[in-house]
């Protein structure tokens, strides 16, 4: 339940995961209760038939069976852990330093690092390691981040190109001034170099002589350097040195195929062939759809760099949203536009954003769920059912905190090892807890022992111990991916599980334990006095039978 309620969140990769571990368990409940139970009766069959294990086609002599002893793991529960833990000096001391742990974890879950390193996924002699190493120390630039902006507008018209320009007599807050401004801070902003505007070369390209050329014979577009062409007709707008709106419109398709050189260094064939999105109509007439504006990050290193620019970039794009929107409604327009921020390395980084709002929601589903079942199963209790789901909270929490401490980051592989931690401690916890609420003993400390010593062994060997010597193997895998979030994370989740389970919940079930169901109680005392009274009767009928036999043996003689 609790893992099909994860493939609620968005990230894809704890959906997936989500999903396929509940149709794991779902497929391995169902061999639990068919085939796993037939097995264990045909071996429960050949014990009593006295059969050899390996072969089974053999019996083996006949001998008396024993009655189980104890085992050395429960002796050692008995006689010297569960007294020491639960003794009253012991548990004070538990719940102080429990709670000393908790309160650590805390203070440095907010400073837990968010992001993956892509060197992590790959052995340190790999090419690509080496590949990745170099880039960080030797590369002076970072990738490009292209400013999107949405069609709508009329870029003919002056006043929306003094709000795209950055040029003279272009708006201050303009969209490539606002650009310019964030490189000038680019600690913060991560904007290494101003984004080139077609929009200004265009300008500069029509205004220089000998570049704008056409063929006389159909009007089309000619490549300056061709001696046969004629040039254009450019009607230059004298005050702001820029064309006008038919000259704007008819010649911007031929600056987007003019190739530069250094007669006409700003011709935009090679820098904004596909910047510009535009359409022709049937005089040829150029009409602008979607442009971008290519800038260039700062070298970027670690992945909270990369996503911290991705941040950046979305702010300045929204404060330039608001400021063109802003300015087309003051002239009278009802254009709605959008510019939006985009480079290569967004679609892998673009999910730490809103890593900590992904990993609050999952673990609180998957609490949720663990808080239902528990107080379905353990008998509509509410006192047990919030020790169960405090207990492995504190267990996330410690885990999140030992993250910190072994500079493990937070990211959807870590994330999918919260969630699943949470399903490995309610082994730690329910066990325990629901032999504690099944307990008849006279106070909450017996009964707390009582329920360490029948499923504490259990826990202890059965789930600790085995997970643990699973775990080891990961310690020597080759990748570091698999050092770090696998053997690292999975034994902090045992080691804290264990601890939480064995040390810290029956002290605090000592304390705040519900008190004893009288009606288990009652239906306790019934069934131990139906037990004496049909243990009396068995040995008053072995007695009468035995002297029925002796007396058979007298008559002859």
């Amino acid at each position: 339940c609790c893992f099909f309620l994860g493939g609620l969140s968005d990230m894809p990769a704890v959906k997936a995961f989500a999903l396929y571990a509940a149709m794991a368990l779902f497929v391995d409940f169902l061999f639990q209760i068919s085939c796993f139970i037939s097995i264990l009766a045909l071996d429960t069959k050949r014990r009593e038939e006295h059969r050899l294990d390996m072969l089974c086609w053999l019996q083996s002599p006949i001998k008396e069976e024993k009655l189980p002893e104890e085992g050395t793991l429960y002796s050692f529960f008995r006689d010297w852990y569960a007294p020491c833990v639960l003794n009253r000096y012991m548990r004070p001391t538990v719940m102080l330093a429990f709670l000393a742990w908790l309160c650590l974890s805390l203070a440095v879950l907010p400073s837990l690092s968010i992001g993956l390193d892509q060197e992590l996924s790959m052995p340190p002699e790999s090419h690509v390691y080496r590949y990745f190493t170099y880039l960080n120390q030797f590369l002076s630039i970072g990738p490009p981040v292209y400013f999107v902006l949405t069609g709508g507008l009329d870029m003919s018209d002056y006043s929306i190109q003094n709000m795209i320009c950055g040029s003279q007599h272009c708006n201050l807050d303009s969209l490539t001034s606002q650009i310019y401004r964030a490189s000038k801070h680019s600690n913060l902003t991560y904007i290494g170099r101003p984004a080139s505007s077609w929009m200004d070369d265009y300008f500069d390209w029509i205004a220089t002589d000998g570049c704008c050329m056409f063929f006389p014979s159909n009007g089309s577009f000619c490549p300056h350097d061709f001696q046969e062409c004629d040039y254009c007709e450019v009607n230059i707008n004298p005050a702001l040195s820029r064309p006008d709106v038919n000259s704007f419109k008819k010649y911007l398709s031929f600056f987007l195929q003019d190739n530069p050189d250094s007669m006409c260094a700003k011709a935009g064939h090679a820098s904004y062939s596909h910047a510009v999105n535009y359409k022709l109509d049937e005089n040829n007439n150029t009409t602008v759809e979607a442009t971008y504006y290519m800038a260039f990050h700062t070298i970027l290193k670690t992945s909270s760099e990369y996503y911290g620019a991705i941040r950046e970039a979305r702010m300045i794009a929204d404060n330039i949203t608001e400021m063109l929107n802003t300015n087309v409604q003051k002239l009278g327009g009802n254009t709605v536009v959008n510019v939006f921020p985009y480079s290569v390395f967004y679609v892998f980084f673009e999910q730490y954003l809103t890593m900590w709002a992904d990993t609050l929601k999952s673990i609180g589903i998957s609490l949720g769920a663990v808080f239902l079942v528990t107080f379905v199963l353990i008998g509509l209790d509410l006192v047990l059912s919030l020790i169960v789901v405090t207990t492995i909270t504190m267990v996330i929490v410690n885990l999140g905190g030992l993250m910190y401490f072994l500079d493990i980051t937070l990211n959807a592989v870590s994330l999918v090892n919260l969630v699943m931690a949470i399903g490995i401690s309610v082994e730690f916890c329910s066990h325990i807890v629901h032999s504690f609420s099944v307990s008849v003993k006279e106070t909450r400390a017996l009964r707390a022992s009582d329920a360490l010593l029948n499923m504490g062994t259990s826990v202890f060997s059965g789930i600790t111990l085995t997970k643990f010597s699973g775990i080891i193997v990961l310690g020597f895998a080759h990748s570091q991916i698999f050092k770090v979030f696998y053997f690292k994370m999975y034994m902090g989740i045992v080691v804290i599980g264990a601890f939480h389970g064995l040390i810290f919940l029956p002290v605090l079930l000592s304390y705040l334990g519900s008190p004893m169901n009288r009606q288990k109680l009652s239906l306790y005392e019934r069934e131990e006095r139906r037990k004496m009274l049909a243990s009396s009767v068995n040995r008053v009928r072995e007695s009468e039978d035995g002297d029925g036999h002796v007396l058979d043996e007298v008559k002859p003689a």
